[in-house]
């Protein structure tokens, strides 16, 4: 499976197309809503994901946290617990990655799920 990434519809967009869009539309300018987007992974959010697969799961965080998620490493395979309840989104994500192997990072309202570097 390629890389993937999901936004507010839940739709599944090629990580090369979400990259490039993302590079072009900030490239060389500061984000003013880094700040709120900073705050929403704070902030307290109703959260109802199944237990089951992570894509599934990640495509439903996306849709409940209103974030634009990208997975840039297969995940097909991966189980996870059910989520429900008042999370905020770091809490849900970390929760989720939780004994995958997995990572994320966050820049403006864009989560980057890979898989963590090991150096030498």
């Amino acid at each position: 499976m390629g890389a993937t990434a999901t936004g507010r519809s839940g739709r599944i967009l090629s990580a090369r197309f979400a990259l490039a869009l993302g590079l072009g539309l900030t490239a060389g300018f500061p984000d003013p809503s880094l700040s709120q987007q900073t705050d929403r992974l704070e902030q307290p959010t109703a959260i109802h994901i199944a237990a089951g697969s992570l894509e599934s799961a990640l495509l439903q965080f996306g849709r409940e946290t209103e974030l634009q998620v990208i997975v840039s490493t297969p995940v097909s395979g991966i189980s996870v617990p059910a989520l429900d309840g008042r999370l905020t989104a770091r809490e849900a994500l970390t929760t989720l990655l939780e004994a995958t192997g997995l990572v994320y990072t966050v820049v403006g309202n864009t989560v980057t799920i890979h898989r963590l570097e090991v150096r030498p």
